[in-house]
């Protein structure tokens, strides 16, 4: 799959494993038949301006008006995190992306013509992977300390299983840590000390599992300190809930 310039259709290969589209036979203005794959930026907008109108109350009569986001408009949202790796990444400084003063040497012109500066902070404060209001909460059945970021996982390891033709039967895991100084919920264990990790002092670890000789994910485990002890350590104990689900 190619582009007109000759280079690969990166849109092709993304839509795949991560839809911007709704993947419903009834409500999709084009769907296909049988699609076993998950919706991932349709949820996303739905819970983005239900956090932004129902918590943080942006249509209660003041203040700026808020208007809805859409799968399109965050996906180009998620595309401004990704120039910011390609651009060697801001260490925290992406709002110099949208400079455009005279001389300015940060300037992106995608970054701009994408977004001005205030809507992207207007997003960033809304953007949810998660339904907060219907989630389970600790203490309830089903209750997932993760479930703040859970979305992604899901929809890109189920995606994948959906689409591959062929896997291998050999499989390889690891855990992949994430930076973050953020609280978690407390008890829950889901944020820690990380050692031996460059750049990460604090954060989270997800166990994720692949084929040995593809970078294909076949499954997940976010570490905490809910899951069922099965076992003294927690490697084994990871190795069976995974084998399990």
């Amino acid at each position: 799959m190619k582009n007109l310039d000759g280079n690969p259709d990166a849109l092709f290969f993304y839509q795949l494993l991560l839809p911007i589209h709704q993947i419903n036979k009834d409500k999709g203005p084009l769907p296909v038949e049988n699609d076993v794959r998950k919706p991932f930026y349709s949820e996303v907008g739905k819970f983005t301006n239900l956090c932004a109108f129902g918590e943080l109350e942006l249509a209660g009569g003041y203040g700026h008006h808020f208007q809805t986001t859409s799968p399109q408009e965050l996906l180009q949202w998620d595309g401004v995190l990704v120039m910011d790796g390609v651009r060697g990444g801001s260490k925290g400084a992406i709002l110099c992306w949208f400079d455009n003063y005279a001389g300015s040497k940060a300037h992106d012109k995608e970054i701009a013509r994408a977004f001005t500066k205030t809507r992207w902070l207007e997003l960033k404060r809304c953007v949810k992977l998660c339904n907060n209001l219907t989630a389970p909460k600790k203490g309830q059945d089903r209750y997932n300390p993760a479930y703040k970021y859970d979305l992604i996982f899901n929809t890109i390891v189920h995606n994948v299983n959906a689409l591959s033709l062929y896997a291998n039967p050999d499989l390889c895991g690891d855990e992949t840590s994430m930076g973050s100084e953020s609280f978690g919920e407390a008890g829950s264990g889901l944020l820690f000390r990380v050692i031996g990790k460059p750049g990460i002092a604090k954060g989270m670890q997800t166990v994720l599992v692949s084929d040995v000789d593809w970078i294909r994910p076949r499954a997940y485990l976010h570490r905490h300190k809910l899951h069922p002890k099965l076992y003294s350590n927690k490697g084994p104990t990871e190795v069976r809930l995974i084998w399990e689900t």
